[in-house]
């Protein structure tokens, strides 16, 4: 993990995470506390960036990707990606205690949940690719206080599925995909009734 001056964009120093885990998100709990995703090694690292080292790292259920901390909680997408045979297991969302560093649950959402951002009536907007094949792009709202899914919808074809979400403070919710053999696309949505725009 480089530590980079933004004015001068010199690397002021290097936290070294390990071999075989390859940082895929980060998520600050507080000014001193950093939360790491490792997608190979399915952990979750613990940063001190007062100490700029690693305090603590623990196992994840498969892939984890994007995650998002919300007061004492942090929410980690888990693609469930199998390398072997390019499968995807059941997608989850992990709820993480960041006081008592322990999973509190696990909420099933679509295959392949990359990334998420909270949506303007408190409920948690997760992006799933699906799995480039046969299932599409789904995007799913999931309750903090019941944590469960509560709605969900289509966002694309399995052709050009979203794999970034951003919610504005307009209220409305953009999700970046496709790009890798042609143009990407923008699409826009409506996070409070759930729909495409």
């Amino acid at each position: 993990l480089y530590i980079v001056d933004i004015e001068s964009e010199i690397v002021e120093d290097v936290i070294d995470l390990g071999s075989g885990r390859n940082p895929w998100a980060m998520s600050f709990v507080d000014d001193t506390i950093l939360l790491v995703t490792n997608f190979i090694s399915s952990t979750l690292a613990k940063i001190n960036l007062n100490l700029n080292s690693v305090t603590g790292e623990w196992a994840l259920e498969t892939r984890p990707q994007g995650l998002m901390t919300i007061g004492e909680r942090t929410y980690i997408t888990i693609s469930g990606f199998n390398p072997s045979d390019t499968s995807y297991g059941p997608g989850k969302l992990a709820v993480w205690d960041n006081v008592g560093d322990s999973i509190i649950q696990y909420v099933a959402v679509g295959t392949n949940p990359q990334d998420l951002d909270i949506g303007p009536d408190g409920r948690l907007n997760v992006v799933c690719s699906g799995d480039y094949e046969g299932l599409p792009g789904m995007l799913y709202m999931v309750d903090t206080a019941s944590l469960a899914a509560v709605d969900s919808f289509q966002t694309a074809t399995s052709l050009f599925p979203p794999t970034d979400v951003l919610v504005t403070e307009d209220r409305v919710g953009f999700l970046a995909a496709g790009g890798w053999f042609d143009k990407g696309e923008v699409y826009t949505y409506d996070p409070i009734n759930a729909v495409m725009l």
